[in-house]
């Protein structure tokens, strides 16, 4: 009996023992628990989701940056082949301009010695009507006007016969050579009815050309526009990834240094726990339990860094993928930038000016002469000039004889295109015609009511048209 309650008094004793050693592991476990949970632990952690939250927004912003450079580059791709095939059109029409400009002079040339041919067949045909005149009229004073009054005055049968053959023959004289001049006149006017009729044919293809030129060049302007606009786009998006790019690096930094000081943190406590609850009773099972703490920590650690490694490298990826693909938008934007104002940037900007004045003059090609005009296909030779220069701010007067006197003279073989050729004699009184010169040995003038704004040969123009100087304005 004695050594049953013996037996039992020791179980309790084991059992006190045990009690107290789940006690203590609770106690150890708890610390643990404590450690992994504590305030400083909680606060790295909402701080590493705070960045994830941001390096995942950043990356969108990134994506959208990327996908806007792509669409602004398809854009400009897509100017850049339309302002090529303008271009192209543009050298079509010039080289079809040429063309009409050669055939226009050939046959404005052409007009003007007509004209001149029929003026002198109609003084020649007048003197011939007031040499017949004369003739009639002394043959009347002479009393041969008619057969009835040669038969009156003549002497006998063979004197009639003689005075009647002489009024006969001058009279088929006279027939003969009003017939043939008038024939003459009627074969001018005939060519001349269909040199005209040429003529206004070539002016209304000139015309068509013009304002076909006119219409391009708008074009051509609305696409360099464009492409200036594109290109701006492209380089507002390249400083907006190096800004991103920058953020990212940046959230990389700090999440790295959060990422370490939260493990420095959990290792710290969990190992300052462990110390304080070590005990001699307990020592094998605490250096084991220290040493699974410890491990675990190392693991969490470990996974925490890699995964903040992996983000990190994943975040780096996505910037240098995203900054990769807008700096080569942005390099295609200024590429193609470049190409399309390569024609501007390599025309100096007095040849621009004068582009556009001649361009302005030659858009007048087939308009009307109309004196004391100055409106746009409407007006007279010093109005077409002034009209012209007016285009680039430079402001001459009307009057063809003050317009002569601006400028610097220049001799025949110095003449370049947006010079001014002035006709007369040898002062600026006497100057009564203004042209421009556009180059190729022909000008582009006002030149009268019949023929209207026309383009000539100088040389051939000046056949009638004496030179009275040249002058240049810019």
């Amino acid at each position: 009996m004695y050594g049953h309650g013996l037996i039992k008094k020791y179980m309790c004793c084991i059992a006190a023992a045990l009690l107290a050693a789940g006690a203590v592991s609770l106690s150890q476990s708890g610390s643990e628990m404590s450690a992994s949970a504590s305030p400083e632990s909680n606060e790295y952690e909402q701080r590493l989701a705070e960045l994830d939250k941001q390096q995942a927004a950043l990356d969108e912003k990134l994506a959208a940056a990327e996908g806007d450079a792509a669409s602004r580059q398809e854009k400009l791709n897509a100017v850049s082949e339309k302002l090529k095939s303008l271009k192209a059109e543009e050298k079509e029409i010039e080289e079809y301009s040429s063309k009409l400009i050669d055939e226009m002079v050939e046959a404005d040339d052409s007009l003007r010695q007509v004209s001149h041919r029929l003026e002198e067949q109609e003084t020649a045909i007048k003197k011939e009507v007031k040499e017949y005149s004369e003739r009639m009229r002394a043959l009347y004073l002479a009393g041969s006007g008619s057969y009835a009054n040669i038969i009156l005055t003549s002497g006998d049968f063979f004197d009639v016969l003689m005075r009647t053959e002489l009024v006969k023959r001058v009279a088929g004289h006279d027939k003969e050579t009003i017939e043939r001049l008038l024939e003459e006149q009627r074969t001018i006017e005939n060519t001349k009815a269909e040199i005209e009729k040429k003529s206004n044919e070539l002016k209304n293809k000139t015309a068509e050309y013009s304002a076909r030129r006119e219409q391009l060049e708008k074009s051509i302007e609305e696409q360099k526009q464009l492409t200036e606009k594109y290109q701006a786009e492209l380089e507002k998006l390249g400083l907006l990834s190096d800004e991103l790019a920058e953020q990212s690096r940046q959230l990389e930094e700090e999440r790295a240094e959060v990422s370490s000081k939260a493990a420095a943190a959990t290792t710290t406590t969990t190992t300052t726990t462990a110390a304080t609850t070590t005990t001699a009773g307990t020592s094998k099972a605490t250096t084991t339990q220290k040493s699974t703490t410890e491990t675990t920590a190392s693991t969490a650690r470990t996974t925490t860094v890699t995964a903040g490694e992996k983000q990190t490298e994943t975040a780096k990826t996505t910037t240098q993928a995203a900054t990769k693909a807008t700096t080569a938008a942005a390099t295609k934007a200024t590429t193609a930038a470049t190409t399309a104002s390569a024609p501007v940037s390599q025309t100096s900007d007095r040849d621009a000016k004068i582009k556009k004045v001649v361009d302005y003059a030659l858009s007048n090609v087939g308009g009307a002469y109309v004196w004391g005009g100055a409106s746009y296909r409407a007006t007279d030779c010093s109005g077409l000039t002034m009209l012209a220069y007016a285009q680039i701010g430079i402001n001459i007067p009307h009057w063809t004889v003050t317009q002569a006197q601006q400028g610097w003279a220049v001799s025949y073989n110095e003449l370049q295109p947006g010079d001014l050729v002035f006709f007369g004699g040898s002062s600026y009184s006497s100057v009564y015609h203004a042209a421009m010169y556009i180059g190729g040995g022909k000008i582009v003038h006002a030149e009268n009511s019949n023929t209207g704004i026309v383009i000539s040969d100088l040389a051939r123009f000046s056949v009638w048209n004496p030179i009275s100087c040249m002058k240049r304005l810019i």
